[in-house]
């Protein structure tokens, strides 16, 4: 149970995290799922890459590339989540006076 947990608990940490960081708006960016699934596929992709290197190299430099690019958009959107998470609270923050 603990490992498939792995899978979903910090897309919705991260998406409690978005939700709560400004309660005037508790809407989520639509890209949030786009970051988790490039994140969470890269993975499975590198993986089967990996797995298959021997056998067919071909195709595992074609799925190394995938990886890549799936692991090089989930950095840009989770370095946007942070930035926007971040950016939600200083607001937050300031709207409640608790900060200049």
């Amino acid at each position: 149970v603990v490992p498939c947990a792995n899978l979903g608990q910090p897309l919705r940490a991260h998406q409690e995290l978005w939700r709560n960081s400004d309660p005037d708006d508790m809407s989520e960016p639509p890209w949030m799922l786009v970051w988790w699934g490039g994140w969470i596929g890269g993975g499975i992709i590198a993986n089967i890459s990996f797995r298959i290197m021997d056998a067919a190299p071909d195709l595992s430099a074609i799925l190394d590339v995938v990886s890549s690019i799936a692991a090089l958009t989930a950095a840009s959107l989770g370095f946007l989540l942070v930035k926007g998470i971040t950016e939600r609270l200083e607001a937050t923050a300031t709207r409640r006076g608790l900060r200049s």
